[in-house]
């Protein structure tokens, strides 16, 4: 019985501890005549996060010079805390707390407002009218009447209950008598039913004023780390072995646990003939994480060169355990069955790879070698044009592919293949086809034909602007810029190009030289949308969402906005604190185009902001239903379903979503958090791991499997996790709790009794909470820590 009060304890002990979201709102309302003598003096607190989103807000009353009082538990959770009295937002600093209370002190410099007068609890009559300002959902402040229910009296107790309404957003604010005179702050509903609400007397204000001053420390967002896996696939893309393998060393010297970076040395001693030492790093990798799908299918590859069929085949089957819709698998067993010629179990598997990843030039150009190997010509032509269309460049199959077209009669589909035009009219065409295939998503293709055409006609603008647009939709933006520096170049003044050039730029994040491409294509051609758009999007890039509002409203003013466009304004409006516009303008959006993923993603985190969560589920359905393999759609409805208490749907989304991308840190923690809640304990830290091998740095998953390992009797697992939350931050609170129970379940009180001082220092609440919950767990060692 005491394993299982334990578990059941940490289950809803511990996170709160743990930083979580804002509360709702509700909508109170009262009396005007004691609200225009106090108002001046209540103030709305807003509450940000180190991304600078807003996570909710309270009230909070001047009870000193440049000084207000608060309840802890709305700020509790802020990276960043704002006081807005009317004017402009003025910044806050913690100045002091009580936490036994839940009451807590700002400073804000620059505030002129005077304190209001303060009136002693113990003067306070039963039955007495009171009226409770403070500001709910945001709405601005509103008064509530009621009665002082029940008063302590002469017992020293600090806290009191009225009949006053107190909702969601108004906790913090003041509880005033009939002559304006501060008689509380207002903390919380009861939820008795009956409309009573809980007030803190004005005399812990006084004690607490008395206290020296404290505040947190500020929160350091570290810097983003190198993105070693996307240069490790620019390194093998073009073949760089050696540059890969320097990489994969010097990321496995700072990362020594990434079974990513093990994979990727592997990769690049395969590719220079080393075998023994590529087994090596393989299963260096698949030791960090056994169902590793690349590592497995490089494993599968170094054992069938030594010849070990069995364990190949042994090999892949574990990759399609671990990942079923993993087409590069099939693709590997259909290479090593066709060479083979076991041609009918090759096309069986061969035939998986275009199911499972339809842009996959690979998986269709070896299609098309099976096909041609049964002698099915149709079937091989086909694949072969969709591997040409897709951006395959090998001669082989091109000629190959002539060949069979010329096979069945299609000369001039075989001369377009092989393209042997004269030279003197092929530019045009050639420009012609890279536009197309531009058109059309294919990339490579359309990359090939521009290519061949600034090559036949290098002096031709349209070619190099071409060849800019195909590399910008490549992600090859260094490549592009110069693309676009030469049609410039010949056409100085082409407002296209230089619009097109500013976007390239602002892909490389050169955001001053975009500026000047937009501002040079304005002025050039102040009445097209291009340069604006330029402008519009740099603003959104700096942060200056005033800035792009204005430009997004221009450039609308010249002809329609795209979704694209109106999306942006109407994330801008609501950043600069246009909600309601801001929402409207991604609903005119909606109507353009009611099935644009992007779109629905930004107006399910609207809603979401604005607490209707139900809203954000419903319009994440809508691009689940658009996108199901969107692992971004996936991950978002899963937080919102956990937000909603639907934790069995949540879980099944969020499975989906690493599943689709295994790589989504953010998708993993949540599956964990989602697990945990579902007291899935053994789920939950197998899904915080997974985070952690993407990003050790993730401290909400090393929380998180802190307390997942307490729960299943993991002690020195949970210490081990939440010790390196303490190296980042050495008073966290719920580390330092961790830390205390997992030496206690250890039987080691001695021990314990170092983090709980620590604790005890920092966050007495806590420091009580945790003994508490300890002594009723029955753990041993727990009543020799000092209350």
């Amino acid at each position: 019985m005491k394993r299982l009060a334990f578990a059941h304890l940490l289950a809803f002990a511990l996170p709160g501890l743990l930083p979580g979201p804002a509360a709702g709102a509700a909508d109170p309302a009262g009396p005007d005549a004691i609200y225009a003598l106090v108002a001046p003096g209540v103030v709305t607190i807003r509450v940000f996060d180190e991304t600078d989103h807003e996570l909710g807000q309270g009230s909070a009353v001047v009870v000193a010079p440049r000084l207000l009082a608060t309840n802890c538990h709305v700020i509790r959770d802020g990276a960043r805390i704002e006081a807005d009295s009317g004017a402009a937002p003025l910044p806050a600093q913690r100045h002091g707390e009580d936490e036994s209370i839940d009451l807590c002190l700002l400073q804000v410099d620059g505030l002129a407002t005077r304190p209001a007068p303060r009136r002693k609890l113990s003067e306070l009559a039963v039955g007495e009218p009171v009226v409770a300002v403070g500001n709910p959902l945001g709405f601005g402040l509103a008064a509530s009447s009621g009665i002082a229910v029940a008063t302590p009296g002469q017992s020293g107790q600090s806290r009191f209950i009225t009949s006053a309404p107190v909702s969601p957003g108004s906790s913090g604010g003041g509880l005033f008598d009939l002559s304006g005179r501060l008689v509380g702050i207002t903390a919380a509903s009861l939820g008795t039913g009956q409309r009573l609400s809980l007030a803190i007397g004005t005399d812990r204000i006084d004690a607490l004023l008395d206290r020296p001053s404290s505040s947190r420390p500020a929160i350091t967002i570290p810097e983003a780390e190198p993105d070693r896996p996307q240069e490790a696939l620019r390194l093998a893309a073009a073949k760089d072995w050696h540059g890969l393998e320097e990489l994969s060393r010097r990321w496995i010297s700072e990362q020594a646990d990434s079974a990513l970076a093990h994979f990727n040395l592997a990769m690049a001693l395969t590719e220079t003939n080393r075998s023994d030492e590529a087994e090596e790093a393989v299963d260096e990798a698949l030791a960090r994480d056994p169902y590793h799908v690349l590592a497995l299918g490089q494993k599968a590859i170094l054992r069938h060169a030594r010849g070990d069929l069995a364990g190949a085949e042994t090999l892949i089957q574990r990759a399609r355990n671990g990942y079923p819709a993993n087409a590069g698998a099939h693709r590997l067993r259909a290479e090593w069955l066709l060479h083979a010629k076991r041609y009918d179990e090759a096309r069986s598997e061969a035939l998986e790879s275009p199911r499972l990843d339809p842009l996959n030039q690979n998986g269709w150009g070896l299609l098309g070698r099976v096909e041609d190997a049964l002698g099915n010509r149709a079937a091989a032509t086909r694949a072969f044009a969709i591997a040409l269309e897709l951006g395959a460049t090998e001669d082989a199959l091109r000629l190959r592919l002539a060949e069979l077209q010329a096979q069945q009669g299609a000369g001039d589909s075989a001369r377009a293949t092989i393209a042997n035009a004269p030279p003197s009219s092929q530019a045009p065409t050639w420009e012609h086809i890279a536009a197309s295939e531009l058109a059309g998503g294919r990339l490579r293709a359309a990359e090939d034909a521009a290519r061949k055409a600034v090559a036949l006609r290098p002096d031709h603008a349209t070619g190099w602007a071409l060849l800019g647009e195909v590399l910008n939709h490549s992600k090859r933006d260094e490549e592009a810029e110069r693309a676009f520096d030469k049609a410039i170049a010949l056409e100085r003044e082409n407002t296209s190009h230089i619009a097109n050039r500013g976007l390239v730029r602002l892909a490389l994040g050169r955001i001053d030289a975009a500026i000047s491409d937009g501002r040079r294509a304005t002025a050039l051609s102040p009445q097209q949308q291009a340069g604006w758009r330029v402008l519009a999007i740099a603003s959104m890039r700096q942060n200056d969402f005033a800035g792009a509002v204005s430009n997004y409203r221009k450039l609308e003013s010249l002809g329609p906005a795209n979704v694209s466009d109106l999306t942006s304004l109407g994330e801008a409006l609501i950043a600069t604190g246009g909600t309601d516009e801001g929402i409207a303008t991604l609903k005119r959006a909606e109507r353009m185009d009611a099935a644009n993923t992007p779109l629905l993603l930004s107006l399910a985190k609207a809603v979401g902001n604005r607490g209707d969560i139900e809203g954000a589920l419903a319009y994440l359905l809508r691009a689940e239903a658009i996108e199901p393999s969107n692992a971004v759609v996936r991950s978002s409805k899963g937080y919102a379903l956990m937000r909603l208490g639907r934790l069995d749907e949540s879980a099944q989304a969020l499975e989906t979503a690493v599943r689709l991308d295994p790589d989504s840190i953010n998708a993993w923690v949540n599956l964990g958090q989602t697990q945990m809640n579902r007291r899935q304990y053994g789920r939950a830290i197998e899904a915080l791991e997974k985070a952690l091998s993407l990003n050790p740095d993730a401290m909400d998953a090393r929380l998180y499997l802190a307390q997942s390992c307490l729960a299943t009797r993991q002690p020195a697992k949970a210490r081990e996790h939440s010790g390196l939350v303490l190296k980042r931050s050495p008073n966290h609170p719920g580390a330092l709790a961790l830390q205390t129970m997992g030496w206690l379940m250890q039987g080691d009180a001695q021990s314990a009794a170092v983090p709980y001082a620590r604790l005890r220092a920092t966050n007495p609440a806590a420091a009580r909470s945790i003994r508490e919950q300890a002594l009723r767990a029955g753990v041993s060692g727990a009543a020799a820590l000092p209350q």
